[in-house]
């Protein structure tokens, strides 16, 4: 499966590159209301998916939050991780999910923040109070649970 990319979009749909991104944004462009149907339908039928590392780059923003639960052999933190993914879709976010078993609190939350995500869920109830204390170094909104 290949990346379909918005030059092939505007292309099926008999457009300019930059039409098709003005449409696929949301951005105000004058074009009739065919146009705009005729580019959504190209995209729908490609399976276009707008490339987000590229988005977030040019916006400042990637999307992307993180959740990080101590494992996932507890069923509740499955369930937990699939709501809160839901949750994250449903506004336009998607979820980088990390499965901590060591309790390497740090080390987690510098990855996620590596990948450039916007905010982070915790399971707090298996860190050490002193340890949540230095999560405002990092730089990275947190909120916790449990």
């Amino acid at each position: 499966m290949r990346r379909i990319r918005l030059k092939e979009v505007a292309e099926a749909a008999g457009v300019s590159p930059a039409l098709a991104s003005a449409v696929l944004n949301g951005r105000p462009v004058r074009a009739r209301p065919e146009t705009r149907e005729r580019v959504l339908e190209a995209a729908r039928r490609l399976g276009y998916q707008p490339d987000r590392l590229a988005r977030g780059m040019r916006l400042g923003s990637t999307g992307l939050l993180a959740l990080v639960v101590p494992s996932f052999e507890n069923p509740f933190y499955a369930a937990l991780a699939r709501e809160v993914q839901r949750a994250a879709w449903a506004v336009g976010f998607d979820l980088l999910v990390y499965a901590n078993p060591t309790h390497e609190l740090e080390r987690v939350l510098r990855a996620a923040l590596a990948h450039r995500v916007e905010g982070g869920i915790l399971v707090v109830s298996h860190y050490p109070l002193e340890e949540l204390q230095t999560l405002g170094e990092l730089g990275l909104p947190v909120v916790g649970v449990g």
